[in-house]
């Protein structure tokens, strides 16, 4: 389906599974795209741009290099994210800064830098239902979404009425930090089983299930929603 009025997008995390198939998404839909992500690759389909989110004046030159080629940016996903599994005794204060610094004050300069009111009609981060729940090992990621997502509600109040912000949080995603847990066992075949176990859906959520849910939140039809949070999670939270 084409739109009559293509929008400008910018996708901060576009190389993740996640970022990418909203990516393709929005191009599907006939939306102008821009990615931001960590090194520009020699081929891609879409215009990229480099950034380290967790380089305040790296993230500066993006933004000033995006508002110059798009003259105007409509919609903003913070899908850019950062996982590191350890036990409380064996974390160091460097990777806990490290985490925060592309999961909540990444998300903090991307805003301060892209959203302009009357521009950005929507801006949607991308959470986790780690914000809710813990682990030993993902206690820091947990701390890390729980702060983006206070951040995202706060942030909601900045930009009112003139920007939504909403938080599309998924559960266990089929690729992305999920395969980084799976590298770091013995039988990846047991994280797909306690996926089953885990989800009412009884399966772990694909990237685009979450692009299109991302869609929806930047369409028209969520005019009336900000502030908020939207589980794509299969029945995760329920079940715990």
């Amino acid at each position: 389906m084409t739109p009559s009025s293509p929008r400008h997008v910018v996708v901060v995390g576009s190389a993740g599974d996640i970022g990418a198939a909203i990516v393709d998404h929005f191009r599907v839909r006939g939306d102008r795209v821009v990615g931001w992500q960590r090194s520009a690759p020699g081929d891609s389909s879409i215009e990229v741009v480099a950034v380290d989110v967790a380089n305040p004046e790296s993230i500066a030159r993006a933004a000033a290099d995006t508002l110059e080629r798009l003259g105007r940016i409509d919609v903003v996903v913070y899908a850019a994210g950062w996982l590191r599994l350890a036990d409380i005794d064996e974390f160091d204060v460097d990777t806990w800064d490290e985490m925060f610094n592309v999961n909540v004050r990444g998300l903090f300069l991307v805003a301060k830098h892209l959203v302009r009111p009357g521009s950005v009609t929507a801006l949607i981060p991308i959470g986790s239902v780690a914000a809710h729940v813990g682990a030993n090992e993902s206690f820091a990621y947990t701390a890390t979404k729980g702060g983006a997502r206070s951040l995202s509600i706060a942030l909601a109040q900045v930009f009112a009425p003139h920007t939504r912000v909403v938080v599309v949080s998924p559960a266990w995603v089929d690729g992305g930090f999920t395969d980084q847990v799976k590298a770091g066992v013995d039988s990846a075949a047991e994280i797909d089983d306690l996926a089953r176990e885990v989800h009412l859906a009884g399966r772990m959520c694909t990237p685009e299930e979450v692009a299109h849910v991302v869609g929806f939140v930047a369409s028209d039809g969520a005019s009336f929603m900000t502030g908020t949070e939207v589980f794509v999670d299969g029945g995760f939270m329920v079940k715990r």
